[in-house]
């Protein structure tokens, strides 16, 4: 009986030991499989992170702006022997146009809009003959200028307005000896309540929530809606922008430097981004400019329009 128990705890033994022996190569086959995957993973990004501390090793030293790699430059175009036309300062792209009617025998026609009021051009262009058409900036109200309780300034047929939005604007005077002088303007809804008002010396105007809706100065008016801008005009001698959220097509907006005399030395267009996309820098012998360089800000090219030296150089030249 003894010898009979013991053979079946062997039995039971060896089983047991057997079914462990064929489960282990499994268990370690789908172990093996897993770490296999992870370790393969874990060498690519080892591998991967190595190579990134190798090329910033070998990578050129940026402390300096010496010590970095000359880049290569587009060599410039160049374009010579033009004349400079004087009244196309008029415009408010003064060197951008310059090299748009480069060669071109043209010149400024006195259109309807050249008012005593005007004090800018723009969006030149040619009708088909030599006179060029174009659009004016000026202030509404000529007579008095941006003095004018409701005056701001036009850019062609774009004009910066305080609008009364689903209501009625209400004006009021003061009497005067020669004339009445507008003092007040009040919004009022269908019901009469007052969705907001300006006064003479009012810049900012708030509706009846405390929200900003029109800012205006002597050389700027914005206005506002749902806190983002709406509109907005920038008259001043040294930067002109148009914006309007519903006609972005017609978006411009360009800055100028000037010189101790007073002249346009470099000119800068502007993208919605604020982004210089064009600049233009203009080099003068006297009074004259000689030279305009245009930098294309989103292809890298550079073209040089060089003009008729003055007389007096030329003599200059002559005689040496």
């Amino acid at each position: 009986m003894k010898k009979i128990l013991l053979i079946l705890f062997a039995f039971v033994l060896t089983e047991t030991a057997v079914a462990q022996i064929r489960e282990l190569p499994q268990e370690k086959n789908l172990l093996s499989v897993y770490n296999f995957g992870a370790e393969k993973k874990f060498d690519a990004a080892k591998e991967a992170q190595n190579a990134e501390i190798i090329r910033r090793k070998n990578a050129p030293m940026r402390k300096f702006i010496g010590e970095m790699p000359e880049l290569p430059v587009k060599e410039p175009t160049v374009f010579e022997g033009e004349e400079y036309k004087d009244f196309i300062n008029q415009s408010i792209f003064p060197l951008q146009d310059q090299i748009r009617f480069w060669g071109k025998d043209v010149n400024i026609s006195q259109n309807q809009c050249n008012a005593d009021g005007m004090f800018a051009i723009y969006n030149l262009r040619t009708n088909g003959t030599k006179e060029l058409d174009y659009d004016c900036v000026g202030y509404v109200h000529s007579a008095c200028g941006p003095e004018c309780f409701e005056d701001g300034a036009f850019f062609g047929y774009h004009q910066p307005e305080f609008t009364c939005v689903g209501g009625k604007i209400e004006e009021i005077f003061s009497e005067g000896e020669d004339v009445d002088t507008l003092e007040k303007q009040v919004c009022l809804d269908e019901k009469n309540k007052v969705l907001w008002q300006r006064e003479r010396d009012d810049n900012y105007v708030f509706d009846y929530m405390n929200r900003l809706m029109y800012f205006q100065n002597r050389n700027m008016f914005i206005s506002y809606f749902n806190n983002k801008v709406d509109k907005e005009f920038i008259y001043d001698k040294d930067e002109y922008k148009y914006y309007d959220v519903n006609k972005k097509e017609d978006f411009f907006h360009v800055k100028y430097e000037r010189d101790s005399k007073g002249r346009i030395i470099k000119e800068f267009h502007f993208n919605h981004d604020k982004f210089p996309y064009y600049i233009f820098a203009a080099e003068y012998d006297g009074d004259k400019c000689v030279q305009i360089t245009k930098y294309d800000g989103y292809s890298g090219n550079i073209e040089i329009y060089k003009f008729k030296q003055p007389i007096q150089q030329e003599e200059k030249n002559t005689q040496n």
